[in-house]
């Protein structure tokens, strides 16, 4: 009678020995690559995060300063740099969600990676799980790179967007979502404010831009802004502290941990003045 095989596991014969070795190095190369670049993207999306952050600070002071003064030159200052500062938050927030992605990505290599190392011959629950966290996580991303294509995937932040319903045309989605049109519009800039005149496709959008009769049913529009935050970054390893084996067995010019410690607090105290 042969042993019994766990399901999703290979065997172990000579001949495949080789191919699992293969595949194991192939998923440690795959997750250290993702490491990298979840690593980079950390850095670029908090080097934006800063940058954006002294953007609004600057908008902010100029907006204060020209309302308290009729100077037509520091109101221009102002709205120049409060469109400028609003780009930035919008780099800020697509670069945001590409370190997002990255990171999950990296999860979903890792976690490759230890199905290889068990040898399994088919993707574990861990990793089909993280597979669709990162396709969330890209539909967040396709909605700052891709505007002119609706964003049909949940999002992996979909607590800030809302799901249209079949039929729903951006007046009721924004009355359901308890916003105004002009909110809703702030948010999701792909659309062109000048084709709303209930008739599809004319005038046509601008470039870039998605005509606001066309929305598609079960596309998600975002209901809240991306708030921008320090991206998390791995916690590092926790100390190696000593085990009580360590104390009794591991000696330090021949006395235990223990022994040597009391033998140092002795020797502070007799030469403590």
């Amino acid at each position: 009678m042969t042993s019994p095989v766990s399901a999703g596991l290979a065997t172990q014969g000579p001949n495949d020995a080789a191919a699992l070795r293969a595949a194991e190095d192939a998923a440690r190369r795959a997750a250290e690559e993702a490491r990298r670049q979840a690593e980079e993207a950390r850095r670029k999306a908090e080097e934006a995060r800063k940058a954006a952050e002294a953007a609004r600070k600057a908008a902010d002071e100029a907006t204060a300063k020209a309302k308290a003064s009729s100077d037509k030159a520091e109101q221009d200052n102002a709205k120049k740099l409060e469109d400028t500062a609003k780009a930035k938050e919008q780099e800020a927030a697509k670069l945001q969600a590409k370190a997002v992605l990255k990171e999950k990505e990296q999860a979903l290599a890792e976690s490759k990676l230890t199905d290889a190392k068990q040898g399994a011959t088919a993707p574990s629950q861990t990793t089909r799980d993280a597979q669709t966290k990162v396709q969330q996580a890209q539909a967040s991303v396709d909605f700052y790179d891709k505007p002119t294509a609706p964003v049909m995937t949940k999002p992996i932040d979909a607590d800030e967007f809302g799901q249209v319903r079949p039929g729903e045309g951006l007046e009721q989605f924004a009355r359901r979502s308890g916003m105004t049109r002009e909110q809703i519009l702030a948010l999701n800039p792909q659309f062109d404010p000048t084709t709303a005149n209930s008739n599809p496709g004319t005038p046509p959008a601008a470039l870039g831009k998605r005509d606001l009769d066309g929305l598609e049913d079960k596309e998600w529009l975002r209901v809240k802004p991306d708030v921008l935050e320090a991206p998390a970054m791995p916690k590092p390893p926790a100390p190696a502290l000593p085990t009580a084996a360590d104390v009794t067995t591991t000696r330090v010019d021949g006395a235990t941990l223990h022994e040597a410690a009391m033998t140092g607090l002795m020797k502070q105290y007799a030469e403590a003045p």
